[in-house]
């Protein structure tokens, strides 16, 4: 049985929930306590022990261990080797990637994590009591998290990043901007094919059933 390793509160974790929702692929959820930054292990020395990068979520199969959200969701796709359940509309993509657009959808994942990376190292940040005005690496990560916002807008279309099928990218782009809806964290809207996009999956059955934990 697969293990997946995650948290409510993790919109990483969550694109890989809502993948193995559409996927309908069979595991065991293992939901990790969260710890606190004072006390040097945030989700347990267990865990920590398993994943290098610190960070949730992970998955656990056949003693292999596979980190990092789009790392997973590729291994996801691989496990199910082409036989998608997902029965909703539009269908789930058929791959991670494109094949005639590698270079294109990798960049889009890549920049969304970016993004989120950014914005929550800022909120990180400011629940020790440091703010952005006061901190030029701060602005610094406002100001890429919104660049990659505008080139992200550029790319996508309002129906999607890859139009007719739920990729990937969609998923991504909906985990991190529904985050920022839900702390109030950073200003993300007036991009019209990104709001598209948004608005169009919120009513998505894996999507719903999956949301970002409070």
């Amino acid at each position: 049985m697969l293990k997946f390793y995650y948290t409510q509160r993790s919109p990483y974790a969550r694109k890989v929930r809502i993948l193995l929702a559409e996927m309908q692929i069979p595991h065991d959820a293992v939901e990790i306590s969260v710890g606190s930054f004072e006390h040097g292990s945030l989700f347990g020395e267990e865990y920590e022990s398993m994943v290098p990068s610190l960070r949730v979520p992970a998955i656990k199969h056949n003693e292999q261990v596979i980190f990092e959200s789009n790392a997973i969701m590729t291994y996801l796709y691989q496990l199910a080797g082409g036989d998608l359940k997902s029965d909703q509309n539009p269908p789930l993509s058929s791959s991670v990637i494109r094949p005639d657009y590698i270079w294109l959808d990798t960049m889009i994942l890549t920049t969304i994590d970016v993004l989120l990376d950014s914005v929550i190292n800022v909120a990180a940040m400011e629940r020790f009591g440091v703010k952005p005005a006061d901190h030029p690496f701060l602005q610094r990560q406002l100001k890429r998290g919104q660049s990659c916002l505008d080139w992200l807008e550029s790319k996508a279309s309002p129906d999607g990043f890859s139009p007719g099928v739920f990729s990937v990218a969609d998923i991504n782009l909906v985990c991190a901007v529904d985050m920022f809806e839900a702390r109030g964290w950073f200003p993300w809207k007036g991009r019209s094919n990104l709001e598209s996009i948004f608005e169009k999956y919120q009513g998505r059955e894996s999507v719903r059933l999956n949301p970002l934990g409070d």
